[in-house]
């Protein structure tokens, strides 16, 4: 087909297409199959898509080519990365972790030799507090989810274990999908913070950041990483995320600070490699209830800041780890024993600020330490894969819209014209949210290790 003919095919779509659009590269995207000098007689003449009835320059309807569709993570083979080679094969039995019910997930919480401090209390026995109790029974939703929707709450990992989804490697940009889909069910589900996303981004952040760390210097982080994720994903255990530093003088950066555990750093090291942590996070949400926890730095370091440059995985038990409880909105009300007036009285959120005394690490599970060249990337790629997270709030806005308007038409004014601007304001702020996620997640790309990581830029729009 002439290159004009196509520009004339293409025109009757897109009208004035700009003048810098290069039109015969958009062609040949469009119909992939048309080559130039392979194509036969009735290739060369068809001017239309093959779909929307146009025709050719001389106004004659033609069979025209089919249009390739579209999906995420169709594309050419990837070459072979260190996720394709442990890819479980599609043929093989698929195992079961140890963790596969709610119940049993609650149950692992209990008789762990914990330090938390709750409303100045301190509390070993938590999960039955009247406080933390919706933030477990949250949590626990995400393994409801799994086994009443495993298409959607579960996922087949490298380990050849059938886990939450929430501990997968993404391995294609339909993996990023699915996840985003999760996610919205369930701010559904429970209209609160399920605590699972930042361990989630935390591990796919990881990935990807360990094994360039390899790359250039010459370390073993990212074996050490994949020994640990099997691990986490054979038992079906929850992984929280630890990255903000409590920073002290934001002027200043960590090596600055009069006082050096504003930020966690590594205060020692010993003959075995292993590492010692000081410092304290904030805001960090679920971690108690979780079973492990990576550590990561909170933002780009510099030279000076080489001890600050950590990341590693802690079991949430380990000794020296003190958590102190955050406050949550209608907190005490869950202490009078009231049924009504309690906010979400089934489900909540929970944050800790949690403080590390000489923390030991072992050195299979240090994935960094000292490579502050690549704390900017680590955080990046986090920040990517998390703020698309915040598709839940497109499911916690579902839940609001639904009560405002139960409660409209309770009160009779469910017609009233401001009444239902709002209501359409609410669902429009819940599909922009959950556009730009889906569209970051459609839009992701493999790495170099293998896993897929969001488009950055639909990313951030989305938080």
């Amino acid at each position: 087909m002439p290159a004009a003919s196509r520009v004339g095919t293409l025109a009757r779509h897109v009208k004035d297409p700009h003048a810098d659009l290069d039109v015969e590269d958009l062609a040949l995207r469009a119909w992939p199959n048309w080559v130039p000098d392979a194509a036969g007689p009735e290739q060369r003449v068809a001017g239309g898509c093959g779909s929307c009835g146009c025709s050719d320059s001389a106004g004659t309807k033609k069979s025209g080519l089919t249009p390739v569709a579209t999906a995420a993570g169709a594309s050419a083979p990837l070459p072979e990365t260190p996720l394709s080679v442990l890819s479980w094969p599609k043929d093989r039995p698929v195992q079961e972790p140890e963790i596969v019910t709610a119940e049993e997930y609650i149950e692992s919480l209990r008789h762990r030799n914990i330090k938390a401090i709750i409303q100045g209390e301190l509390v070993s026995e938590f999960v039955d507090h009247p406080i933390v109790w919706p933030s477990v029974n949250a949590l626990a939703e995400t393994y409801r989810l799994a086994q009443e929707n495993p298409a959607l709450g579960a996922a087949v990992g490298f380990s050849g274990v059938r886990m939450s989804r929430f501990l997968h490697i993404c391995e294609s940009a339909q993996d990023l999908v699915l996840q985003s889909q999760m996610q919205r069910e369930l701010g559904r589900r429970t209209g609160t913070c399920f605590q699972r996303c930042v361990g989630q981004d935390a591990a796919n952040a990881m990935w990807s950041t360990t094994y360039d760390i390899d790359q250039k210097h010459g370390t073993s982080y990212h074996s050490r990483f994949q020994d640990f994720m099997r691990m986490a994903q054979r038992r079906n255990m929850v992984i929280g995320g630890a990255m903000t530093d409590v920073k002290g003088d934001r002027a200043l950066n960590p090596s600055q600070q009069e006082d050096p555990d504003l930020f966690v750093h590594v205060a020692s090291r010993r003959p075995d490699g292993s590492i010692v942590l000081r410092g304290a996070k904030a805001h960090q949400t679920g971690v108690l209830n979780s079973h492990w926890m990576i550590v990561m730095p909170g933002g780009k370091l510099d030279v000076a800041d080489k001890d600050y440059a950590v990341a590693c995985a802690i079991p949430v038990d380990a000794p020296g780890i003190t958590y102190i409880y955050g406050r949550q909105s209608c907190d005490l009300r869950a202490m009078e024993g009231s049924e009504i007036d309690q906010g979400n009285a089934k489900f909540g959120g929970q944050e800790t600020m949690v403080c590390f005394e000489d923390v030991v690490v072992p050195p299979e599970y240090v994935f960094m330490d000292g490579e502050v060249d690549f704390t900017g990337i680590l955080v990046e790629r986090f920040t990517a894969y998390h703020r698309r997270s915040y598709i839940c709030k497109a499911g916690l806005g579902d839940v609001m819209l639904g009560a405002a308007a139960t409660v409209s038409d309770y009160n009779g004014v469910s017609k009233a014209s401001h009444v239902k601007d709002k209501l359409v304001e609410i669902a429009y702020l819940n599909e922009n949210i959950a556009g730009t996620a889906l569209a970051a997640s459609y839009g992701g790309k493999a790495t170099a290790s293998g896993n897929f990581l969001p488009e950055v830029l639909m990313a951030n729009i989305c938080k």
